[in-house]
């Protein structure tokens, strides 16, 4: 949706729910910077899609701190999940295979926006993210067969995926909560994602706290 048209939506729902006097809240969906600016503005919550590197965490929950300030909310108030693409695996890199669609969607975000996803910090991903957006296939969005795959990094997996051993899992997530992540929400990828969420509450869960 364009920007005008998913904030007349918002306030569509708001009317709505006073109507009929319920109390339910919104989550906006936000990959993004003015998305991420919406969510501060307008939701109660946001689901943020930006990968996994403290940077991008950091960076998307500064937008929607401002978008809160901005528009005279108190930005503690907005829950902030941040939804992780998930490949673990004993094997370090089945799990970078596993990784790869979602670290390649994220690299087409970094086309589009790439003054968010690209700082300074993370300048060094912007040839390895060009190239798969360059030959992204949108008829193969999450295919891990898509040729584009093959192209993916692991500097990508690394910074736009939750990807790796128990213990890198483990890592990534300690280093995203040290960067202001209080909620993440797993989404596995592979061909067992059973399995994956399995191996997660099993070897990971236990250890976080």
């Amino acid at each position: 949706a364009r920007l005008h048209e998913l904030t007349a939506y918002l306030a569509a729902l708001r009317s709505t729910f006073r109507e009929r006097n319920v109390s339910i809240p919104i989550y906006v969906a936000a990959s993004g910077p003015r998305t991420l600016s919406i969510a501060g503005q307008e939701g109660d919550g946001a689901m943020v899609t930006v990968g996994t590197h403290p940077v991008l965490v950091r960076r998307a929950l500064e937008y929607i701190r401002r978008g809160a300030l901005d528009a005279g909310r108190d930005p503690e108030k907005i829950e902030v999940v941040f939804l992780a693409g998930l490949a673990i695996s004993l094997d370090r890199e089945e799990a970078r295979r596993e990784a790869a669609p979602v670290a390649a969607r994220r690299a087409l975000d970094a086309k589009f926006h790439p003054e968010f996803f690209l700082p300074k910090e993370l300048e060094y991903l912007r040839a390895d993210a060009e190239l798969v957006a360059r030959h992204y296939d949108l008829q193969r969005h999450t295919d891990p067969g898509a040729p584009h795959t093959d192209l993916v990094t692991d500097a990508l997996v690394d910074a736009f995926t939750l990807a790796g051993t128990p213990e890198q899992c483990l890592q990534k997530i300690q280093a995203m909560e040290e960067a202001g992540a209080r909620r993440v929400a797993l989404f596995p990828s592979g061909k067992d994602r059973r399995g994956a969420v399995e191996l997660f509450v099993q070897a990971v869960l236990p250890r976080l706290d």
